[in-house]
């Protein structure tokens, strides 16, 4: 699969590193997207539960939590506060946990 990518990761600008894989996709999506200033990038993106888990539990392991949606954030009517009505997925509460997600990537976490 990964071959049949027209990108080449890693590109001759950036380290053969998980660091340097995450400025080239952070630089791709600036060049498509252009102004960044109002966007929030988390890498890897493959579950964004995990980042609102990391972001609001400080957990370093939140990755390794299986399917977090089902085992952290739905087991309770809130999650920090954030109403989770039943387990189904909504923009709406999503976009309530997205602050706190992009300033814990600013701090580093």
């Amino acid at each position: 699969m990964r071959e049949a990518c027209l990108v080449t990761l890693p590109c001759e600008a950036h380290e053969d590193s998980i660091e340097g894989y995450m400025a080239h996709l952070e630089k791709l999506i600036g060049m498509l997207l252009g102004n960044l200033d109002d966007t929030c990038v988390v890498i890897p993106c493959d579950s964004t539960e995990a980042w609102i888990v990391a972001a609001y539990d400080g957990s370093e392991k939140a990755e390794e939590i299986e399917d977090p949606w089902i085992s952290t954030m739905s087991k309770k009517k809130f999650y920090h506060d954030v109403r989770i009505p039943g387990i189904k997925k909504r923009t709406r509460i999503f976009e309530q946990f997205a602050s706190v997600v992009c300033l814990e990537k600013k701090k580093g976490r």
